[in-house]
């Protein structure tokens, strides 16, 4: 971690490297692995070492969220969507968990899904909380249960806090 902290995700994937043989069962060794791989742009081997991990770490909701997050950067929508649901089952009170189910379940097409894991997500994470909002104004329209009303509602929402904070210029 040290090595992967300086920016030296190279040297820290090779410790890693010799380090798993020795310890083949740790699971905290396991799942840092594929992390490293992820961070240092390796995301096939990054999604193969996840499997093994989570194999030894299977209860662990960092590891599934990590392997939610290379297979939705594999554009493997159906996968990442099944790991971001494990980690959501495991820390349900996981905002980032919860925001990139929704991410998945969209690019699927699986609107009102993903808009019902935006708003579980919304309330979580106050630093997602303008993605979440963000996220359910611009799909929420393709929602089959949402009225005009709906709508609405949410867009609003999404624009005071956006615009929260802002300084109207004075008209000349």
């Amino acid at each position: 971690r040290t090595l992967a902290a300086a920016g030296r995700l190279p040297s820290a994937v090779a410790k890693m490297q010799t380090a798993l043989p020795r310890y083949p069962q740790h699971a905290g060794i396991a799942l840092l692995f594929p992390d490293l791989l992820q961070a240092d742009g390796q995301l096939q081997a990054a999604v193969a070492a996840y499997r093994v991990a989570l194999q030894i770490g299977a209860e662990s909701a960092d590891g599934w969220f990590g392997a939610g997050c290379a297979h939705l950067a594999l554009n493997a929508s159906g996968v990442a969507a099944a790991c971001f649901g494990r980690a959501v089952a495991l820390t349900p009170r996981s905002g980032p968990a919860h925001y990139n189910l929704g991410k998945s379940l969209f690019n699927l097409g699986h609107i009102e899904a993903a808009v019902s894991a935006f708003a579980r997500a919304e309330p979580l994470d106050p630093q997602i909380t303008d993605m979440a909002q963000a996220s359910i104004a611009c799909i929420i329209p393709g929602d089959p249960r949402a009225d005009h009303l709906t709508v609405l509602q949410a867009r609003r929402r999404w624009a005071d806090t956006t615009a929260r904070g802002l300084v109207p210029l004075n008209a000349c």
